[in-house]
């Protein structure tokens, strides 16, 4: 079985245990549950092991938890339109969707901030208007 293992910005293994603690409760399937499951607790040792206070980065982490929730459901909402919706929900979905990932990389950046990361967290979504709302 292969493990790769390769260096990574702080908020990247947050963001990944995050994902994974939402696959744990979300996902249909009890075996893929069971895997999301596996994964995380993997994760979660070496989130333990390399990054051992957390506690200053709290609030940034929450956010990031809750800015990947609000996208698991607005990627289910988006789903559903695609299969009878309008095209303004969709237009609309879309937009969330894309607030909600400049709201998550901008959590991220926070946390590999806070932390002093070696490696940080970098995007930068161009605003209709020409501008960049960088994270």
């Amino acid at each position: 079985m292969v493990e790769v293992t390769a260096p990574c910005a702080a908020s990247d293994l947050l963001d990944r245990l995050s994902i994974l603690d939402l696959k744990r409760t979300r996902l249909r399937s009890d075996q893929d549950r069971a895997l999301a499951g596996s994964a995380y607790q993997r994760l979660a040792l070496a989130r333990d092991a390399q990054l051992p206070d957390l506690s200053a980065a709290a609030e940034a982490i929450d956010a990031l938890h809750q800015s990947n929730g609000l996208l698991w459901d607005l990627e289910e909402e988006m789903r559903r339109a695609h299969s009878g919706g309008t095209d303004a929900q969709i237009a609309a979905l879309s937009r969330r969707i894309v607030a909600g990932n400049a709201q998550r990389a901008r959590a991220k950046r926070r946390i590999d901030t806070i932390l002093g990361s070696a490696l940080v967290e970098v995007k930068d979504y161009t605003t209709g208007a020409g501008g960049s709302s960088g994270a």
